[in-house]
């Protein structure tokens, strides 16, 4: 679902301390996201649209989405982003 060229709107019901939920509506679906979090590229994301983004969830927990499509994500937990960056950042032979 791209939610890029979509028209967000805040719920009624948020307060005003960043909480908030905002809702789009797509053709036949909704789409909902939180505003909470603060999404920032990633720093090897080309000038293309095709970029990473990152955010610190609640503890240690990492997000990953694509800005294209920003409504789902990845979470990581501690360790397993640790692993991801080990990984992402070693040089690794192709098979």
């Amino acid at each position: 679902m791209a939610t890029r060229n979509a028209t967000w709107f805040k719920s009624s019901y948020s307060g005003g301390n960043g909480d908030c939920v905002e809702v789009a509506f797509l053709d036949e679906t909704v789409a909902l996201r939180d505003t909470k979090h603060t999404w920032r590229k990633s720093s090897y994301s080309a000038g293309n649209g095709n970029c990473l983004e990152i955010a610190a969830l609640n503890g240690d927990t990492r997000a990953v989405r694509d800005s294209k499509n920003p409504g789902p994500h990845l979470t990581f937990t501690p360790s397993q982003w640790a692993a991801f960056l080990d990984l992402a950042t070693t040089d690794q032979p192709e098979d």
